[in-house]
Order: structure tokens, then sequence, then C-alpha cells
């Protein structure tokens, strides 16, 4: 594996001619968008390129009318450019595709990344990996076109909470700035991301708020989805993007987890607010993240899970501080 900065995988990724685009598994904003987005700006730029997702786009992001092929479908052999994915096992069906490929690149922010593949540019100061693509047409010296700034926006305001979080920069604000400029709806793009809620999703939503519950004498808080909410509202894993943000908001919490119940494990989503950095509790369980996200997946229960969570918890951030 060979690190690369923004402007040499710029001329990595310009030299080649076909390829699969992929992002992690159960896809967020920044993953489609970035995907989309460098998918579009390829074939713009006279590359065969394709999208590949292990299964359906989540219908939160069905706004960005970006096409892709299922891994399935995948049936040529290609070089495979790999993006916002910490780790090579967070590509599901589709790392047969990376294995198979004569060249490998991997474009991420999540500082957890050790680095995988041929090429890698892992930038966990950036606040996404959209705002890494848009450095990365910048370094190409190329147009930014109206249909790929939609796609790159989408994933910087969805990694960035609408510019709230604390990785949001002065470069990410002049980035969303030059890409405003192709005439972007950002009003239209925001409240698909933020507001457009199905019923079933708000009646899981409802559920999820009841089962708050306050841990480490009010330095953390925690939410549970089960598989019952899920049978109960029609509701489906895609429409809980955003709820982390629940016990995170309480007010006085430092640490929000979110545990979500699958048939055979849990998958664990952790954010902060200031001073803890919960990507050491995601990277004890194997996960990876942030400073500030973290997420994993743990076999067992969900109380199994939420005892080893808040005892990481104990260990490695409220007792040093």
């Amino acid at each position: 594996m060979k690190e690369l900065n923004i402007s040499e995988m710029s001329k990595a990724v310009m030299s080649l001619k076909k390829v699969y685009i992929i992002p992690h598994v159960n896809p967020d904003g920044d993953a489609l968008g970035s995907s989309f987005g460098l998918c579009r700006f390829l074939r713009e730029n006279g590359k065969s390129a394709d999208v590949v997702l292990e299964k359906e786009i989540p219908q939160a992001y069905a706004f960005l009318n970006g096409d892709y092929i299922l891994t399935e479908n995948a049936s040529e052999k290609r070089d495979v450019i790999v993006l916002d994915c910490g780790d090579l096992s967070r590509t599901g069906k589709s790392e047969a595709l990376f294995n198979a490929a004569e060249h490998t690149l991997v474009i991420d922010h999540h500082e957890t990344n050790e680095g995988y593949g041929e090429k890698c540019t892992v930038m966990g100061e950036m606040s996404s990996t959209c705002e890494m693509i848009f450095n990365l047409i910048k370094a190409a010296k190329l147009k930014i076109s109206r249909d790929v700034a939609f796609a790159l926006y989408t994933g910087i305001t969805s990694d960035t909470g609408g510019m709230r979080y604390s990785c949001t920069s002065p470069a990410t604000l002049r980035a969303a700035a030059e890409l405003l400029e192709t005439g972007l709806d950002i009003a239209y793009i925001n409240r698909m991301v933020f507001e457009n809620n199905s019923l079933k999703k708000i009646r899981l939503k409802g559920m999820v708020y009841d089962s708050l519950r306050i841990l480490a004498d009010g330095k953390a808080a925690i939410v549970r989805m089960t598989k019952e909410m899920l049978e109960k509202t029609g509701a489906n894993e895609d429409d809980s993007e955003g709820f982390v943000n629940i016990p995170r908001s309480v007010e006085g919490v430092e640490i929000g987890i979110f545990l979500k119940e699958r048939e055979d494990e849990i998958r664990v989503s952790l954010r902060s607010n200031s001073y803890a950095d919960v990507s050491k509790i995601a990277k004890a369980l194997g996960g990876g993240g942030h400073f500030h996200a973290g997420g994993c997946s743990y076999k067992g229960s969900l109380d199994e899970t939420e005892e080893k969570i808040l005892s990481l918890i104990k260990e490695k951030i409220f007792d040093v501080i």
C-alpha cells in the first residue's frame, strides 16, 4: 500500500479507464454523495465508471438520482476505487471485486483507517469524503458540473450536520460556497437530507425516543432500536439515520450511544459533543471512525452490548479525565 496526497491521488484516479466505485455497506449521505459525485465526474471526462452497491439505495437518498449496479451484476474485471470506507471488510460482498482488481485506490476521511489497497489517501481532518473528492477534482484542474456539485454538497451537508459539527472547517465552507456557485438549490438538498421523513420513520423515532436512558452519572445517554420496533412501524433500518443524535442532544451528555438490533449482531453508533474520543471505543470492538463519531458491531444481546460499551466508556474516556 502506497500513501498518496490528494494531488497524487487525483493523478492516479485520472489514469484509470474503467472503474467500479464502491462505498461502505449501508451507505450514508457522504458515502453515496462521494460515489455518485466521482462517478459523474469520471463519466463527464471520458471514463467508464459505475457505482456498485450491495443492495438498493436507501429511500432517503433516492433524490440523488444516482444510477448504480448491484454487486451481483458487476461481472466485469475493472479497477476499483473504494470511498468513505475505513476498513476493507466494510465493503461487504463487493470485497471480491476489490480482490480481483488490478489496481485498487482508497479515498477516505476516517482517521482510524490504517490504509489498504494499492494506493490510499486518508485525511482525517476533512469533514467528509465528499470534501476530499472536491479537492481531488480541483487538483485535476477540471470543471465541477452542477450534477457533480449536487452529489458532493449532499455528502458534505450530511456529514457536517448542515455545517453544524466541529468537523466543519473554513476550507469546508469555501468548498460548499464554490459548489453553490454551480446553481444548486441548497434549501432543497438540506430539506431532503434533514427534514424529509416518512410517517413510518416518525413513528419509529418516537419509539426510539421512549427507550432513552441516562448512564455514567449523566455523562452518557443511550437509545435502542429493536427488531420489534421495525415490525410494529413497518420501517426499516435505513429509516434510523440520524437517530444517534437523539441521546447526544440531552443536556449535560457528552457521549450518545445508539444500538440497532440485527439478526446476528448489534450495530453500535457513537457520538460525542466535546472532549470524548469515541473512536477509541469503536476501535476496541473492531470498528472505527473519528474523534467525535464512531461505529462498530458486537456479537451479543442488547443488554450485553450496552454493558460492554459502558465498561469501555469508563475505561477509555471518563477514568482518564
